[in-house]
């Protein structure tokens, strides 16, 4: 009875040990054209950000993410994302079509093909909390393969050669390269002349903090939305048109105001029931 107890245990112990040193199986399902095509990847230690496409949609994708109920992110990776399909359990790992060779001691890195430069900023203004407008005649299809060190770095390997970056912390302004946009002189004046703040007596709605996410709207619904947030009415004439481009998060609303006037050559005319936006 001893010696099958022993060998019992003996079996166990044994089983035990096989199944410790074997690695953990996963099943990875085969590449199809339906899956998500990766974009690009914004890699920063503890919160990555990728863009990917499925469907005809793009979708930002970060650990934990869920796309039309099928594609869970498991992993944003340097290169990759490892999905897994919640119909069958199955992995896929989906590889971004770039070559370059990233160094591992570097924390971050930004990989990127056939992307809009909103789209880059935009990724840039959430994985580093921070606030982004760009110009309008800076949005064009970029390329980006770079290792930066630095959130100044970052944004110059994107913006390229034909924008420049302003940095005012936490704000990025990303401006035509051969403009007099934000050169200390004009900005100061700008400041003294258009600061909000001194309306925020007679409309106590521009003191309140809020969002803007504007990829591309027109300055009209922009313009509504920033109404609606505030309380108070904008005025404007149906011939104001242009995009903007922001990404702002808990900021006073009359700051979001003065930096969308400024960057997009616009300035207010005070009434006694509202503001009118011209140009």
């Amino acid at each position: 009875m001893n010696f099958i107890k022993s060998l019992i245990i003996g079996l166990w112990v044994i089983g035990l040990l096989i199944a410790l040193s074997c690695p953990a199986y996963a099943e990875y399902a085969p590449m199809t054209p339906d899956m998500p095509q990766v974009k690009a990847i914004l890699y920063k230690t503890g919160n990555p950000l990728a863009i990917v496409s499925l469907n005809g949609s793009d979708y930002h994708a970060f650990n934990g993410a869920v796309f039309e109920n099928e594609w869970q992110v498991e992993e944003v990776r340097r290169k990759s994302i490892l999905f897994r399909k919640k119909s069958n359990y199955m992995f896929v790992e989906i590889f971004l079509n770039n070559k370059k060779n990233l160094r591992q001691t570097i924390d971050t890195s930004f990989l990127g093909r056939d992307i809009w430069l909103s789209e880059a900023l935009e990724m840039i203004a959430k994985v580093y909390d921070v606030n982004i407008m760009m110009h309008p005649a800076c949005e064009k299809k970029v390329s980006i393969s770079t290792q930066p060190r630095t959130l100044q770095a970052l944004v110059k390997g994107a913006v390229h050669g034909w924008c420049t970056a302003v940095f005012e912390m936490p704000f990025v302004y990303v401006v035509p390269a051969k403009s007099d946009y934000l050169k200390s002189a004009n900005y100061n004046y700008f400041v003294s002349s258009y600061d909000l703040s001194r309306l925020e007596y007679f409309y106590p709605g521009l003191r309140e903090q809020g969002w803007l996410e504007s990829r591309g709207d027109d300055i009209k619904l922009v313009l509504r939305r920033l109404s609606n947030g505030m309380g108070i009415p904008l005025m404007f004439s149906e011939k104001l048109n242009f995009p903007v481009y922001a990404s702002f998060r808990n900021v006073k609303f009359s700051v979001i105001l003065e930096k969308l006037l400024y960057l997009n050559d616009c300035y207010v005319i005070e009434y006694e029931k509202g503001l009118e936006i011209a140009r």
